[in-house]
């Protein structure tokens, strides 16, 4: 953790996903299973809209949590998916589809764990982490089996 004030509390790596775009690495997950791509993401109303407002639930917990984010930080992050290429799928949809080890803990996980510590409601992604945790499992019980042999 990273202590930006008297009594505040962030997780760098959920701050670094923000600034990187990694964002989508907690929005991965909703091509993750369904292995929509950039494109689609971004020209069908509905799953822009529901990015969007994974993207703001980010942004609540990063603020709850005293984390230096500015106010353009949603639309930046919109605009970089904007930017991707219409065919690209995210590393994390990837990982889902080739069935290698994803960060679901890492990312969706941090948003839910951290939303939950400030009582942040996180609702996309609870749902989220809650229909991809199953597969995700399935997938390190597969790693770590593979390791024993």
């Amino acid at each position: 953790m990273v202590q930006w004030s008297e009594g505040c509390e962030f997780s760098a790596r959920l701050l670094d996903a923000l600034r990187q775009s990694r964002v989508l690495g907690a929005h991965d997950e909703d091509a993750g299973a369904p292995q929509i791509e950039f494109g689609e993401m971004r020209t069908v109303s509905e799953t822009r809209e529901l990015l969007a407002q994974a993207f703001q639930e980010i942004i609540d917990v990063g603020r709850a949590h005293c984390a230096p984010i500015g106010d353009d930080i949603k639309e930046w992050c919109m605009s970089s998916l904007d930017g991707f290429p219409a065919d690209g799928m995210s590393s994390l949809a990837n990982d889902f589809r080739l069935r290698r080890r994803v960060e679901l803990e890492g990312l969706t996980g941090t948003v839910v764990r951290l939303g939950r510590e400030a009582h942040v409601p996180t609702p996309i992604h609870s749902t989220i982490y809650a229909l991809l945790k199953p597969t995700a499992n399935t997938i390190e019980k597969a790693y770590l089996a593979g390791r024993d042999e």
